[in-house]
């Protein structure tokens, strides 16, 4: 019986991985991995990602030189979701999080630990008040590890992030538009009514779930690690793309205007399917948003209906003073647009992500288990029933080499057939018939035109061809009592 380093086991256990059992029932893959070679207590931890126990980002972590940074707090981190986030699993309940690591040096994290704290303890008091649209921060989570590393958990939300479906399916229709604006305005105005701001709003920050309900994302984090916009050679293009103009001049933290002009931007590429503002250049982009308004949508998508694309002028006009109130474009929103769709919240959009080919209904509270191993018998059945047709193929084809005596056909040629001698040149009659040569290697005989040959038995594996060099004919010269006699499957 194999078994794993009683190192491997105590890790595993200490870490609230799996358990013993679930080793113990990676046995068979293990056998089938290492066969006669030893079993390391590296194939173990491949068989226990193939039997999805792990992950392959946690097998990663548990061969390295620090296995601890698998866990954060009661939570076991399955895999990474950018650079500073991760999904991971409460080993109490199962319940999935998102965990997002407070970034920057030692004195930097301990000033942003006391900002996170503060803000979940306003959080907390008016949080039953959220709207489902907005996925806010619910716990400050302090590592295990020894370099004390925080994390801030909120809940994971499964979907789609809504920059990876222009990506991948171009720009997104309007009356779908109409439904996730008006559920990005209302997150927005609860924020506002509470006196907070997001400080973040982009496309990679909208999630769109499998029932069609959009959800608001990473709220405050871009305010408490750089509430301040600056042009460093760090400076990346979606850390400007939906940034307002009075921030770019001044460099301010953000404010409710300045989370409306981003609302706009996001609604705006949903429609177009690029950014407001093109260019490679961060710096070049983000002057652009100062030197001029964004365009009207309806130049790129003529279907806009007039109202939305009104509305979304107003949302990004360069003065923060010539934009409307949160409430206000929310009241908007609702009459002229979601209204305009006659449909109710995320219907559209819900049928819009049906026709995504892996469009299923995500699950986020248990850890994929394995799958369960297909029968190899069909496999097996139809390899072989292609190779008896290849077969056949090539034996109908002469494609195969086959001994001419496996056919049982035979031809006889009679003596009739041989033409007199009166047609025979004097040349010949002196010379005598010749002896009928054997095949080449490519089962050809060649005969000289206007001579004679006295057959003889062949055999050739494949299909011989008699021709001449000649237009002429040759003679094949056949005596009574031992008839020239073929045995083979094709003669030409």
């Amino acid at each position: 019986m194999r078994r794993p380093s009683d190192n491997l086991i105590r890790l595993l256990t200490d870490l609230d991985v799996c358990g013993e059992e679930d080793v113990a029932a990676c046995e068979t893959a293990v056998r089938n991995l290492c066969h006669e070679l030893p079993d390391f207590d590296s194939v173990w931890v491949d068989a226990l990602v193939q039997n999805g126990v792990l992950t392959a980002w946690q097998a990663e972590i548990l061969e390295s030189e620090t296995p601890e940074r698998i866990r954060a707090g009661e939570y076991l981190i399955l895999s990474s979701c950018g650079d500073w986030t991760f999904r991971a699993v409460s080993v109490q309940n199962r319940r999935h999080v998102l965990l997002r690591r407070i970034a920057g040096d030692v004195s930097a994290v301990g000033v942003r630990i006391r900002q996170w704290q503060r803000l979940l303890d306003r959080l907390d008091a008016s949080a039953g008040s959220a709207v489902p649209s907005l996925n806010l921060p619910r716990q400050l989570v302090i590592s295990n590890s020894t370099d004390n590393t925080a994390w801030i958990a909120s809940a994971f939300v499964p979907g789609w992030a809504a920059d990876e479906l222009l990506v991948r399916g171009g720009r997104i229709p309007w009356f779908a538009v109409a439904e996730i604006g008006e559920q990005l305005l209302a997150a927005v105005e609860w924020l506002h009514q509470h006196q907070l701001t997001h400080g973040d709003i982009r496309c990679s920050n909208l999630r769109l779930r499998a029932d069609g309900h959009a959800v608001l994302v990473s709220p405050f984090v871009k305010g408490i690690e750089q509430p301040n916009l600056t042009f460093t050679n760090q400076l990346r293009l979606q850390d400007v793309e939906t940034i307002a103009p009075e921030r770019i001049a001044s460099g301010s933290e953000a404010t409710p205007a300045s989370d409306l002009y981003a609302v706009g931007c996001v609604l705006w590429q949903l429609l177009a399917g690029r950014a407001p503002f093109l260019s490679a250049d961060p710096v070049r982009r983000a002057l652009q948003g100062q030197q001029r308004d964004v365009a009207d949508v309806r130049t790129l998508v003529p279907d806009c209906p007039d109202a939305m694309a009104q509305l979304l002028a107003g949302l990004t006009r360069r003065h923060p003073d010539l934009r409307p109130s949160t409430g206000d474009a929310l009241r908007l929103w609702r009459e002229q647009c979601t209204r305009k769709s006659g449909t109710s919240t995320a219907v559209r959009t819900r049928s819009l992500l049906k026709q995504l080919p892996e469009y299923r209904t995500p699950s986020a509270e248990t850890v994929p288990r394995p799958r369960r191993r297909a029968s190899r018998v069909p496999t097996v059945l139809a390899s072989a029933a292609m190779v008896v047709a290849f077969a056949a193929v090539g034996v109908y084809r002469g494609v195969l080499p086959m001994p001419l005596s496996v056919a049982v056909k035979s031809l006889d040629v009679p003596t009739e057939a041989i033409a007199p001698a009166s047609n025979i040149t004097a040349a010949q009659e002196v010379t005598g018939p010749l002896i009928l040569p054997e095949p080449d290697a490519a089962g050809v005989i060649v005969l000289e035109s206007g001579r004679t040959y006295v057959g003889s038995a062949q055999k050739f594996p494949g299909v011989v061809h008699i021709e001449t060099s000649e237009a002429g004919p040759a003679l094949v010269q056949v005596s009574g009592d031992q008839p020239w006699r073929f045995r083979q499957l094709r003669l030409s």
